[in-house]
């Protein structure tokens, strides 16, 4: 999956990745685990 960046609101980072990028929590919950989600700030 190609780096995408943007600004989230406050919430579970597993939902707000999910809503983000159109992906199911299930799926946003292993991209986390596997460290390919990065949080700056």
């Amino acid at each position: 999956m190609p780096r995408k960046g943007f600004v989230a609101v406050a919430g579970r980072l597993d939902a707000v990745v999910a809503a983000t990028t159109g992906s199911s929590r299930a799926d946003a919950q292993r991209a986390i685990a596997e460290g390919n989600v990065l949080v700056d700030g």
